[in-house]
């Protein structure tokens, strides 16, 4: 039955939203065995959903859905996956808008002020380059959409100035 899908190794919270996402599809299923799940029955899903969120969120719902179906076709449970036929829908917005949570002012005043407070000075700790580049890394990730290993991996180049100003 669908409602019976095993989440070992998950933790408690990830496993009730994986439960609750599943709900939403045995609601237009019933609780069928996964060989019973059908397209139509994926896409009525899919159409029930793009009425109401955004298209990022349709992929966060179909995702414990489609890790049940995969698991069910490596298992030889199923012969296709019925999942190859539905579509979801693309979200069109900018990676920033999609990805990039903007902190509150008083956030940011906050996170600066913590930074400095840390490393705004000479510290016997910290090389003067060290404690500049933990300054710089902090700023970049405030007001960017990049990971941290990829801030990390940044290299000064020759296009950058030498004196970047103060945010």
């Amino acid at each position: 039955m669908l409602e019976d899908s095993v989440y070992n190794g998950i933790k408690t919270a990830t496993a009730a939203k994986y439960r609750r996402e599943i709900q939403r599809l045995v609601k237009i299923s019933g609780d069928v065995p996964v060989q019973h799940v059908t397209i139509s029955q994926l896409k009525e899903l899919r159409d029930n959903l793009v009425t109401q969120i955004k298209p990022a969120s349709v992929h966060a719902v179909f995702t414990p859905i489609k890790g049940m179906l995969g698991y069910a076709m490596n298992e030889q449970i199923i012969e296709t996956n019925p999942m190859y036929s539905v579509s979801l829908p693309r979200d069109k917005r900018p990676l920033e808008e999609r990805k990039w949570k903007k902190f509150e002012p008083i956030e940011a005043s906050m996170i600066y002020k913590s930074i400095h407070d840390a490393w705004g000075s000479p510290s016997p700790s910290l090389t003067e380059e060290r404690r500049l580049a933990l300054l710089m890394l902090v700023k970049v990730l405030m007001f960017s959409v990049m990971r941290p290993i990829k801030a990390l991996r940044l290299k000064p180049s020759v296009t950058c100035p030498p004196k970047l100003p103060s945010v």
